[in-house]
């Protein structure tokens, strides 16, 4: 029986190593350390690119590049595969840039909230390229920020905290 609770105990040890190892692994990086093909990749798409965060993550068994950057003063993000592929990139916009689908959901759901900033989300896949969302973040009455995921057409995809 004691057999059996240490052979039980070695399994579930076992089995939470592999879902940790399993679950992207992210640690902050200087700009020095990002791979020639994902700054070329950067700076061909972002021209002047100023970096101003960087992380290498293992997701699914591929290393992901999240760079934060501002490209003429405009905050910009994007993700990177190591050999340079892009996976998705978000650019800063303005209110009156939200599609009015978004803008009809966002007054909506959030009545009386701030936008603070909006980013729009572009992804990339075989070669093209598409809008897939709009992350809001508001500051509601309270003074609470939320960060709201739109798609879109205005539908709601993830509502939280930043």
């Amino acid at each position: 029986m004691a057999k059996l609770r240490a052979s039980r105990g070695l399994v579930l040890g076992l089995l939470a190593a592999d879902l940790t190892a399993a679950c992207a692994r992210e640690e902050t990086i200087p700009p020095s350390r990002i791979p020639k093909p994902v700054m070329d990749a950067l700076l061909g798409r972002f021209p002047g690119a100023r970096i101003e965060k960087a992380s290498r993550a293992v997701e699914a068994g591929r290393v992901i590049y999240d760079i934060e950057f501002r490209q003429d003063g405009r905050r910009c993000e994007a993700d990177i595969k190591e050999n340079g592929e892009y996976l998705n990139y978000e650019i800063a916009i303005g209110l009156e840039q939200l599609p009015e689908a978004v803008r009809a959901r966002l007054e909506q759901n959030y009545p009386g909230a701030s936008v603070k900033e909006i980013m729009e989300e572009t992804q990339l896949s075989g070669g093209e390229e598409r809008v897939s969302a709009y992350e809001v973040l508001l500051v509601t009455p309270p003074g609470r920020e939320i960060e709201v995921r739109f798609s879109p057409a205005g539908a709601i995809l993830e509502a939280g905290r930043p």
